[in-house]
């Protein structure tokens, strides 16, 4: 009886005794004991992450930073996975597209002008472009070419470069033409 009260003191409780390793005893035979192993999973699940997105606004004076031959903005930004693996980015107009590779942007009155969309990777090739018919694209970011941490963001991992291979139309009153792009990203 002493050796319970002595444990309980202690803080050690007999449901603790149950689920705990046993020592084999001493045997001519055999001796046997047992153990349990647990695996803990990761303490943040694999979230991913879109950071910096900018508004982009460009006029017949402005060139994008990766094709200065055309007129258009250049913007940077970053995809965060906390897993380091690819990501899809799902890239949405709110206009829709022309049903070639022209995006739409428009004015308050509706009228219309095209521009092109291209998202590619701040080092380097491009990722994708085309938004067909639907005003929407998919392309993926590889696990190579993501930050791992909304902290590591710096100047972005990805490119939107907004262009037009033709001036804006010189007409008056000037007009204001705009779109909205929707990216949604997925861990892959």
């Amino acid at each position: 009886m002493k050796k319970l009260i002595i444990a309980l003191a202690t803080g050690l409780s007999l449901s603790s005794a149950i689920e705990a390793a046993t020592q084999g005893e001493l045997s001519t035979t055999a001796s046997t004991a047992t153990f349990n192993i647990t695996g803990q999973g990761p303490a943040i699940p694999r979230r991913v992450q879109i950071l910096n997105v900018s508004d982009v606004t460009f006029s017949n004076a402005t060139h994008p930073q990766f094709n200065p031959a055309s007129i258009g903005a250049t913007m940077t930004f970053c995809v965060v996975d906390t897993y380091g693996g690819s990501v899809g980015l799902s890239v949405n107009s709110s206009n829709g597209a022309d049903g070639t590779v022209n995006w739409i942007m428009k004015t308050p009155a509706n009228e219309q002008e095209t521009y092109r969309l291209r998202i590619d990777l701040a080092r380097g090739p491009s990722l994708g472009s085309n938004p067909g018919g639907s005003g929407s694209f998919s392309v993926t970011v590889p696990n190579g070419d993501v930050i791992t941490s909304p902290a590591s963001c710096g100047t972005g991992n990805i490119a939107a470069q907004i262009y037009r291979d033709t001036p804006m139309p010189e007409t008056l009153p000037a007009r204001t033409y705009g779109d909205t792009i929707t990216v949604v990203a997925t861990p892959q």
